[in-house]
């Protein structure tokens, strides 16, 4: 079993109402991107693969890239990959990273290096040489320059890679250090997310007792915070 997507409806009613009104191109194709990527991430696959033909039709992506409007790339690579579109998706976090490289946005590029990383992660078959790649590259700006929540981020990607390969062990130490990248008054769904994993971790290693301990502490963080549990996979 994968555990590298969650989903919200957060989002989507507040989109919608809008983009009518607005007269601007760029800002109603922004705003249609923004409201496809929160049908795509709330599994209302239908409705974002209704309108992604539309935003495609619409928008030039070259010309998004040649104007360094770069934020509606990476929304559209989000929507992609939430849709199960990987290749599309790398394509454009890789064309986004190119521009960070080049524009010298370090914290901006580790985020399109980690997020390419997860949809190697998420191919079938799972690419796991690229994926491993593009992680350890993002890792390594993340910790020169010490982004602290793209190294949480970073240690929760090497703990699913684990777990999904049956190293529970590894997946346990991965966990829990990137606990240690999250402020203590952090209560949100990234906590609940890793505390979830680690009871997983915890029963598949038969130390019920662990399990039942981050298991009561997830659903504890869940009824805080239940509206915001979607992906911690897609930083940017």
């Amino acid at each position: 079993r994968r555990h590298t997507r969650y989903g919200t409806v957060t989002g989507v009613q507040t989109c919608a109402l809008p983009i009518s009104l607005l007269r601007g191109r760029r800002d109603r194709q922004h705003l249609e991107v923004l409201l496809c990527c929160a049908y795509a991430q709330s599994s209302q696959t239908a409705k974002a693969l209704r309108l992604l033909p539309k935003i495609n039709m619409n928008m030039d992506i070259s010309a998004a890239i040649r104007r360094r409007n770069t934020d509606i790339v990476m929304q559209l690579a989000r929507v992609y990959f939430f849709v199960g579109q990987l290749p599309k998706a790398i394509n454009l976090y890789r064309r986004c990273s190119e521009v960070f490289l080049r524009e010298k946005e370090s914290e901006k590029n580790a985020t399109a290096l980690l997020n390419i990383a997860i949809c190697f992660q998420n191919l079938c078959p799972v690419q796991i040489d690229n994926a491993r790649f593009y992680a350890n590259e993002s890792r390594r700006i993340s910790e020169k320059y010490h982004f602290r929540g793209l190294i949480f981020n970073s240690e929760a990607f090497y703990a699913i890679e684990a777990y999904n390969r049956g190293i529970f062990s590894l997946a346990r130490k991965h966990l829990r250090q990137s606990l240690e990248f999250l402020p203590p008054e952090d209560k949100s769904y990234r906590r609940a997310l890793i505390y979830s994993l680690l009871a997983l971790s915890y029963l598949a290693l038969g130390n019920y007792k662990m399990a039942k301990k981050y298991g009561a502490q997830t659903l504890k963080f869940a009824r805080n915070d239940l509206s915001h549990f979607y992906p911690f996979t897609l930083f940017g």
